[in-house]
């Protein structure tokens, strides 16, 4: 993968990122790059996503923002490895 590449969907308008973050036909590889985004508005909506593949909910788990932290926690569709994660979290509010 080219370094061009890897950085296309973080360079596009907010609007195009909630979007691709929200639309259940966005691929992994983008999810994952949407991953990185600094907007926590971004990472918000990939957290409520259904069908997160592990990986990506286990990032997610362990992300600074409480927000993202606390969507995934309300997830229904949230794996085991994702919720254990936030069971451990500090914070009452956000654990399972």
């Amino acid at each position: 993968m080219t370094a061009r590449k890897l950085g296309r969907w973080l360079s596009l308008p907010f609007r195009e990122r909630l979007d691709a973050a929200e639309n259940e036909n966005t691929g992994e590889e983008t999810i994952r790059e949407l991953l990185r985004d600094t907007a926590e508005t971004v990472r918000q909506r990939l957290a409520n996503r259904e069908n997160l593949p592990s990986d990506v909910a286990c990032t997610l788990a362990r992300d600074r923002s409480r927000d993202v932290k606390y969507a995934l926690a309300t997830n229904k569709s949230a794996g085991v490895e994702a919720l254990a994660i936030l069971a451990r979290n500090k914070d009452a509010s956000i654990r399972c």
